[in-house]
């Protein structure tokens, strides 16, 4: 299994490379709310600390994936910016 820092932006959002603007909304807010340090289904699955790696990459995710022109950049890269 491959750790968070191992996968791309659209697979952090749990979303296909063509997600519309709406799609990427909406997994962001799903994921967010699933990864909320309140969270009891994180409890038994992820540490404190695996959940705040994956609170940052979903946020990150989405505020590359929801700008137009650092989606185009990123995209350019191959996810490697």
């Amino acid at each position: 299994m491959r750790g968070p820092q191992e996968v791309d932006h659209y697979e952090t959002l749990e979303i296909s490379r063509d997600a519309t603007l709406s799609e990427i909304d909406r997994a962001y807010r799903i994921l967010r709310e699933a990864y909320e340090t309140e969270s009891l289904a994180l409890y038994s699955v992820f540490t404190p600390g695996d959940a705040e790696v994956m609170r940052d990459r979903i946020e990150e995710a989405y505020r590359v994936l929801s700008d137009s022109n650092l989606k185009t950049e990123y995209d350019a890269t191959g996810g490697l910016g």
